[in-house]
């Protein structure tokens, strides 16, 4: 039988937490992996501890691309995993990978436990910054188009910072081309993949750039803003389904940022939903 130790490429998020303040999470430790490769099948041992609970849910899920997406079908794993898991040393799962063709050496895996706390509002609404928002509304408020080098250039500039502002809270990013007869631009995507659900997106999500005729500072300015705030707030937390911010390009002529993102391959990938979905384009307007 064939043993291998999975240890280094095991990826655990300890704990996950539907909100910090006083709530005591749930501790995983003393994790041990093995897998018995002649055999298709990996045994996962754990200890499981909360001051504050008896139960809590264990999830187990595998990555196949290093630890982006954790999409690899574990239907089929058994043992101490799922809802009412009682807290105590000595946790076992089984997960039989026989029908997948895996390439043991890029696997990531991840356990989870969740003691079911939700987030209060009021929490939320309180890490909201307004000395931020306003800052953010100012640096954006420029000539920002596809008309000429110089709405071009500052374009650039906002999109940079839109990309700063999401890579600083850990998301992970990348940007989308979007085209339009001649012309061309970029939306920015930014995921925090969910915990259970993750193929499930809920996104918030705005334009950013403007018209040569003005500044934009109510369309897509405000909108913006508000989606890099509502994005810095959620980073903090994890979540059953991933969270999106997407800040798209080309909303003038006809929305063609938002177009691409969800029709074309290079938007939301074909194994991904969207669940749900708030545009924030004029928020500040009245």
């Amino acid at each position: 039988m064939k043993r291998i130790s999975l240890l280094g490429s095991l990826l655990l998020l300890l704990p996950w937490y539907y909100a910090v303040g006083q709530n005591q999470v749930p501790q995983i430790s003393n994790v041990k992996v093995t897998i018995d490769d002649s055999a298709k099948r990996l045994d996962l041992t754990y200890d499981l501890a909360d001051a504050e609970e008896t139960e809590a849910t264990v999830y187990f899920s595998i990555s196949d691309d290093g630890g982006r997406r954790f999409m690899v079908p574990t239907d089929n794993a058994e043992g101490d995993l799922g809802a009412a898991v009682a807290m105590g040393t000595g946790k076992h799962i089984h997960w039989d990978y026989a029908a997948l063709d895996l390439d043991l050496a890029k696997l990531h895996f991840r356990l989870v436990a969740d003691d079911g706390y939700d987030i209060p509002m009021a929490e939320l609404l309180a890490k909201v910054d307004t000395n931020r928002l306003r800052s953010l509304g100012q640096q954006f408020t420029i000539h920002r188009h596809h008309n000429d080098e110089a709405g071009l250039t500052k374009l650039e500039r906002v999109r940079s910072i839109i990309e700063e502002e999401f890579s600083a809270v850990g998301l992970d990013l990348r940007r989308q081309e979007v085209f339009f007869g001649s012309f061309s631009g970029q939306n920015v995507l930014a995921r925090k993949g969910g915990m259970v659900k993750e193929a499930s997106n809920f996104v918030v999500m705005s334009s950013f750039d403007s018209v040569p005729s003005r500044p934009g500072n109510v369309i897509n300015s405000s909108g913006m803003v508000g989606v890099l705030e509502a994005m810095r707030i959620l980073a903090e937390y994890d979540f059953a389904h991933s969270i999106r911010g997407n800040a798209y390009d080309m909303s003038y002529p006809e929305y063609r940022g938002s177009n691409f993102f969800v029709w074309e391959e290079s938007g939301l990938p074909a194994d991904e939903t969207i669940g749900g979905a708030i545009y924030l384009d004029g928020i500040g307007s009245d």
